[in-house]
């Protein structure tokens, strides 16, 4: 799959998140299916290209310090948080071509930005609340498995 179109997934994702206000079973389900996704895009993209880099020890607590850093924007910043992290996460991905042209540190910011988008990603398809659950549960089994064969078979 082209650098370009996850990195303009990302930016339309992170915007998306940010301004999405509807609390419909429609809206809920694409909001999952949006959210699956961008967990197979993280899952099977960015994080693998962020710990091919040779520093697998300092990448993997960058990536621990990102799911604690998308904990307290989860808590805290829950709609700009989101469209900032996605936004960066998309201008990296873009800028470094799939994260192939990356020196160390850039693959640590990455991991960091990656472990936060990720948990980020996934606190919305789990919520806490089971009534909305079931449909964005159910839109993130469909997005994710639509994001696996997206990226395998197109």
């Amino acid at each position: 799959m082209s650098v370009s179109f996850w990195t303009i997934f990302c930016l339309v994702y992170g915007v998306y998140a940010a301004l999405q206000r509807k609390n419909t079973r429609c809206a809920l389900c694409v909001n999952g299916i949006l959210a699956g996704f961008v967990v197979s895009f993280f899952c099977l993209y960015f994080l693998p290209a962020v710990f091919a880099k040779g520093i697998f020890y300092v990448t993997a607590a960058g990536v621990l310090a990102g799911v604690a850093l998308g904990t307290v924007i989860e808590k805290r910043y829950p709609r700009w948080g989101y469209c900032i992290c996605f936004f960066m996460a998309g201008i990296i991905w873009g800028i470094t071509k799939g994260l192939e042209q990356c020196d160390n540190m850039m693959a640590v910011f990455g991991g960091l930005l990656g472990g936060s988008c990720l948990y980020l990603s996934c606190a919305v398809v789990l919520p806490e609340d089971t009534k909305e659950g079931i449909w964005l549960g159910l839109g993130g089994i469909l997005g994710f498995w639509f994001g696996v064969w997206f990226g395998f078979f197109a």
